[in-house]
């Protein structure tokens, strides 16, 4: 790596080793560091904190990465960070029922979720947890107000205010909470979400409600998908408030199929939603 020290692009995806040289850190001009599906990665060496320009990190399953290195709150310019389906990274600090006083220890070799919500310039954020054990999201995730995209897996709680604190948010997936029941009202009411256009729930098999829709909510929202959401008995027909949506998807959600005709009997809005009902 010190032959190519201009370099800008690394895409190591798939890559079948296991650890990565220091001279990593040499890269002084990488502004794009792709190491998706790198199953046998166990850590990144400390190094990659000197890469000062670095915009991208994909480390999308990564399954094996244990923890990030305490130098990555180096990465100032750092603004796409993917870490979804890396179920062993943020479980380590995360899981249901830790004290709070745990995530302290060993800061100076390792990074929890609390420093990477320290990078203000994120535009793309991707957190998962894992099968055996859930996200729980710090306090200051608030301060990431430039995101654009947000992903969460298998967290455990939603915070009531990033409807009104992601104001560029334009995407919102949502996978795998197993144990969340309701979403936050906050999500629906009058200035919630104002750039949003696309919300994604999967496999949020425990979810038994989506809250009413006040005027106001939600103004630019064209799609709303829902995936194998099996406890979701139905829709409130407050939906039609939503004047851009136009894609509403329906996958192995059997009851909410039923909810959807009675609400088009009820509303010459309804029927003009794309309602796509998907095996």
């Amino acid at each position: 790596m010190s032959s190519l020290p201009k370099l800008r692009v690394l895409d190591l995806s798939g890559g079948q080793f296991q650890d990565l040289p220091e001279e990593l850190g040499d890269l002084k001009d990488l502004v794009y560091l792709d190491l998706s599906c790198c199953f046998n990665l166990k850590i990144l060496p400390d190094t990659v904190g000197k890469l000062h320009g670095l915009k991208y990190l994909g480390l999308y399953k990564c399954i094996m990465l244990k923890y990030l290195p305490s130098s990555v709150i180096y990465l100032t310019s750092l603004q796409v960070l993917h870490t979804g389906r890396c179920g062993m990274l943020w479980p380590a600090y995360f899981p249901s029922g830790m004290a709070r006083a745990w995530l302290n220890f060993g800061l100076t070799i390792r990074a929890t979720l609390e420093d990477i919500c320290g990078f203000v310039d994120l535009t793309e954020l991707s957190v998962s947890g894992g099968t055996q054990s859930v996200v729980k999201l710090p306090h200051n995730i608030s301060a990431l107000t430039k995101l654009k995209y947000l992903q969460f897996e298998y967290i455990e709680t939603l915070p009531h205010e990033m409807s009104h604190t992601f104001k560029q948010l334009k995407q919102l997936d949502l996978g795998y909470c197993m144990n969340l029941e309701y979403l936050p009202r906050s999500f629906t009411c009058c200035g919630a979400f104002p750039a949003l256009i696309c919300l994604k729930l999967y496999f949020c098999v425990s979810l038994v409600e989506f809250p009413e829709v006040d005027e106001g909510a939600l103004p630019k929202l064209r799609t709303l998908d829902f995936w194998c959401c099996n406890s979701l008995k139905h829709l409130p027909l407050s939906l039609e408030v939503l004047t851009s949506l136009n894609n509403l998807r329906l996958s192995c959600c059997e009851e909410l199929k039923n909810s959807c005709r009675t609400n088009c009997e009820k509303s010459l809005v309804w029927r003009r939603f794309n309602i796509r009902y998907d095996i």
